[in-house]
């Protein structure tokens, strides 16, 4: 029942929001999960290249929870767009290591720019669910 309650947000949200203003009350309104909500954007989007049973480009594997909890901030931080890092920065700040001064949302990942090559971007509704899930506190 999940799975089709998660494949039938994705068909209202159709095309995708062009702005935040056009996201869905349904997507704001997500507690996402890594099982329901999260893995299947990542299957979608990333594990071709980023799978423990396969390549590991960059040592990053989101096919497991464990791995996608792991690096949430960064995974989430290059695949959004600047505008999602702009309403969701409390969410996105990369954690303060002791003695250091704090971090900009993001800082020191390149915002948006995965995936990589030929494979399409996030849409934005998509965007907010994978923020959102790091936010929400990145539940299971």
């Amino acid at each position: 029942m999940r799975a089709f309650s998660f494949v039938l947000l994705l068909g209202v949200l159709g095309c995708g929001a062009t702005t935040l203003d056009e996201v869905s009350p349904e997507v704001w309104a997500l507690e996402p999960t890594y099982a329901q909500h999260v893995r299947p954007l990542f299957e979608t989007h990333c594990t071709s290249c980023h799978s423990s049973l396969g390549a590991r480009a960059g040592g990053v594997e989101l096919d497991q929870y464990e791995s996608a909890f792991a690096g949430r901030v960064h995974q989430v931080c290059v695949t959004v767009e600047p505008e999602v890092v702009a309403r969701f920065g409390a969410a996105l700040t990369p954690f303060q290591r002791s003695g250091q001064p704090p971090r900009a949302p993001c800082e020191g990942w390149e915002v948006g720019s995965m995936p990589t090559g030929a494979r399409s971007g996030l849409l934005l509704d998509e965007q907010v669910i994978l923020a959102r899930w790091v936010e929400t506190g990145a539940a299971r």
